[in-house]
């Protein structure tokens, strides 16, 4: 049986702005992520990104190379930044394509998400996934395997793997977005064999666009735009594509021409080739979430997520304004579980 239970936070506040470090079990297993939460939150639900690290890297690493908390404190959106864990060679990964032997990530998100929205004030039909790299690849796992709680996903730099295209049968249409450089050394543009460990082999951008464009029942042939060549000296140009006519909303591309591994609109790594500067990479993804919520009969599904209702202390008393509640207590839910916390 699958279980998650929160054991410890660290709260950074600054100026209004939230940002905690938390650990909790999950199946035995110790996790952490990073919640961002911006200034100056609207009431009411809101919607919430999930952003991964790719390969080799961190959470720490995501949050700061990508950049998405300067645009979330303009969408008002909630990012959070899950870590995974060591591979069999003691590389941080994400277990995309499901090895059985492996760490179960899938669980591991579906078990978090399902405790943000339980403790936080997110809104389940606003709920987004987006990655670099390895990162980017798990969420079109996520895509593939939680298609019923993730309103749509993007990619930067990720394709996916043989085993995920023959495997995958989302439930319904899932809108995706897939960021990618021609040039790319790491996760080539039109494909490789399994280089890492586990991968297998990484299908090619044409054969990930085709298989999601296929799901979503698009248009084959999307209508493509130039991004204005704004940074001559990036030595990169860019295009958008866009497939309409699909289930549900529509697909984006953005090929970048001489572009390489890398996050667009950020701090170069010079290491994996040219760094896009003519958009801002976590802004595109943004605009693309920003008009897409899940089905009406999945926002319903959703509606009924337990939710906080009573807070006690290890004594059986009740807490009043047990949302900031610091120390050990109990959270009863409205479906009549109660779980431990610990909050500093």
């Amino acid at each position: 049986m699958k279980s998650f239970t929160y054991v410890f936070a660290f709260f950074f506040t600054i100026n209004g702005i939230c940002q905690q470090q938390v650990a909790f079990d999950f199946n035995g297993q110790s996790r952490s992520y990073i919640l961002y939460t911006p200034p100056n939150m609207p009431s009411g639900v809101r919607p919430l990104v999930f952003n991964f690290h790719g390969y080799t890297n961190n959470m720490n690493f995501q949050m700061t190379y990508s950049e998405m908390n300067n645009v979330a404190d303009v969408g008002k959106f909630y990012v959070v930044y899950p870590q995974g864990l060591p591979d069999q060679i003691g590389i941080n990964h994400w277990n995309a394509w499901q090895d059985p032997t492996d760490v179960d990530d899938i669980g591991f998100i579906d078990a978090l998400l399902s405790y943000l929205i339980a403790t936080e004030a997110v809104d389940p039909a606003r709920v987004y996934s987006c990655g670099f790299s390895n990162g980017g690849i798990f969420s079109y796992a996520l895509a593939g395997q939680l298609s019923n709680r993730f309103a749509a996903v993007a990619s930067v730099s990720g394709t996916m793997t043989e085993a995920m295209l023959q495997n995958f049968n989302p439930s319904r249409a899932v809108p995706t977005f897939h960021i990618h450089g021609n040039l790319d050394p790491v996760v080539l543009f039109d494909g490789s064999p399994g280089q890492y460990p586990t991968f297998g082999v990484l299908t090619s951008v044409t054969e990930t666009l085709n298989f999601w464009n296929t799901n979503n029942t698009c248009s084959a042939m999307g209508n493509t735009q130039s991004i204005t060549n704004t940074n001559i000296f990036d030595l990169c140009t860019a295009s958008k594509t866009i497939y309409n006519n699909c289930n549900e909303q529509d697909n984006w591309y953005i090929e970048i021409t001489g572009g390489g591994h890398t996050w667009p609109g950020t701090t170069p790594l010079t290491v994996t080739g040219n760094t896009c500067q003519d958009f801002d990479g976590s802004q595109e993804i943004w605009n693309f979430f920003s008009s897409i919520t899940l089905p009406a009969y999945l926002e319903n599904l959703h509606s009924f997520e337990a939710r906080p209702v009573k807070y006690f202390d290890f004594q059986g008393r009740k807490v009043e304004n047990g949302e900031s509640q610091k120390g050990f207590f109990i959270v009863e839910y409205s479906d009549g579980t109660r779980k431990k916390f610990y909050r500093n």
